[in-house]
């Protein structure tokens, strides 16, 4: 089915962008209680790490290693010259948002980093605004209606992605700012548990093959 948008010239995109996926009106949200901007509670983090000498090890994320709200255990390690391209850094209590490709659901809270972390530029690395875990914004940006916002936001035919504004954009009732703590603990507690899971199946896969 066909999607029609009517947009005053004044109300064209800086730049007056003409892209018709800018002004999708399923980037727009539906509404139906207090909400406070998913940027007003977290930064979006760009520090990038180069190719290079420096740290000895590094624990490096790409987009394959991040998945349903959970960072995979296997993710590769290797020295700072070895990166082959430049990265993003990131840290425990981050949260990892590919813009690649929405529907893949590449989400996840940094949970824990054996080396000092960095992951593929395709990633927004949200970083909690204070001391308070932002653990909670992953189940939010995993259910329904932000992802419905995201994967109307694309742009581009090849690679499709979304802009920061977007994500910054997209509105967190504040319903669950509220329990923002208890929610947080869950989601903590919840990885805790799969990465426990994933460790012990590693060891009888190693116990397997001796």
């Amino acid at each position: 089915m066909a999607v029609f948008s009517v947009v005053a010239l004044d109300e064209l995109a800086a730049g007056d962008v003409l892209a018709p996926e800018r002004y999708h009106p399923g980037r727009r949200a539906r509404g139906g209680g207090e909400a406070v901007a998913l940027g007003a509670l977290c930064t979006v983090e760009s520090e990038l790490v180069a190719p290079g000498p420096g740290e000895a090890r590094l624990t490096v994320l790409d987009t394959g290693d991040v998945s349903e709200g959970f960072v995979r255990g296997a993710a590769r390690s290797c020295a700072r010259a070895e990166l082959g391209s430049t990265k993003k850094r990131a840290r425990p209590g981050d949260v990892l948002v590919s813009r690649l490709r929405p529907y893949l659901r590449q989400i996840a809270l940094v949970d824990e980093a054996p080396a000092p972390l960095c992951c593929s530029t395709e990633f927004f690395v949200l970083r909690a605004r204070g001391a308070e875990s932002i653990a909670f914004l992953v189940p939010y940006l995993l259910s329904a209606e932000p992802q419905a916002i995201l994967q109307a936001s694309v742009e581009g035919g090849h690679h499709p992605r979304f802009r920061r504004e977007a994500l910054e954009e997209l509105p967190v009732p504040r319903r669950l700012v509220r329990r923002r703590r208890s929610l947080s603990r869950a989601v903590e507690a919840a990885l805790a548990e799969r990465r426990a899971g994933e460790r012990a199946l590693a060891r009888l896969i190693r116990d397997a093959g001796r």
